[in-house]
């Protein structure tokens, strides 16, 4: 058995089984509000791309937390939650996760009350323009700055968004630190990686994948 092959079983021994039932009360609650998904990382919306096409992005979101012992995580761009369920299967008992989201489908806070219900690691929503409310919360929390183990940014993808988040997510995390970027086949997402490496943050391992790709990198 490859390690690769090692990997992928664990995941399904291990993560699969203790996520499906949350990733279908998630579905409850959205086929309750009746609104169109916009995505996340066990099926895109109501397109044919299903849950096998997303599942090593999956695994590579629970492993670099796993990897990594990171306990203190943001996501920037919670949508209806799919992506944070994986994290907080991964993180400790005492970990947490801060979620920002622009809070623009009616699903996001309902999904986030029943998360944070299941899951005590998860603390907090911030809703708005993440290119504000990231720069208020650093402003607000100074000592926050250079505390995060990881973040997860995920907002919005036009590049100065992207760029905002970014530039924030650098100054909140550790030197250490990991910062997932995520869906890097959009040029203006892919475009930031190379500014990442000048500033010295380097590559990581992860699954390769395909079709809506993302990038774990290390602050060093």
């Amino acid at each position: 058995m490859n390690s690769t092959q090692a990997i992928v079983e664990s995941y399904f021994r291990h993560t699969e089984p203790l996520v499906e039932p949350h990733v279908n009360a998630l579905d409850s609650i959205l086929e309750g509000l009746g609104e169109s998904l916009e995505g996340n990382c066990f099926y895109h919306g109501n397109t044919n791309l299903t849950s096998w096409f997303f599942v090593f992005k999956r695994i590579n979101f629970v492993n670099v937390i796993k990897d990594h012992s990171v306990k203190k995580m943001i996501e920037i761009g919670f949508n209806a939650g799919h992506s944070a369920l994986l994290f907080l299967s991964a993180l400790p008992q005492d970990g947490t996760l801060l979620a920002f989201d622009l809070n623009d489908h009616t699903y996001a806070k309902p999904c986030f009350a029943y998360l944070k219900d299941q899951f005590p690691q998860l603390t907090k929503f911030i809703a708005g323009d993440s290119k504000q409310t990231l720069k208020e919360y650093i402003l607000q929390n100074p000592s926050e700055i250079g505390t995060f183990d990881c973040i997860h940014v995920d907002g919005g993808h036009d590049k100065e968004t992207a760029f905002s988040d970014v530039q924030h997510s650098d100054l909140l995390l550790r030197k250490g630190g990991i910062l997932i970027l995520d869906d890097t086949q959009l040029n203006d997402i892919l475009d930031i990686v190379p500014a990442l490496l000048n500033q010295g943050y380097s590559f990581l391992y992860q699954i390769p994948t395909y079709g809506f790709s993302h990038v774990c990198m290390m602050k060093n």
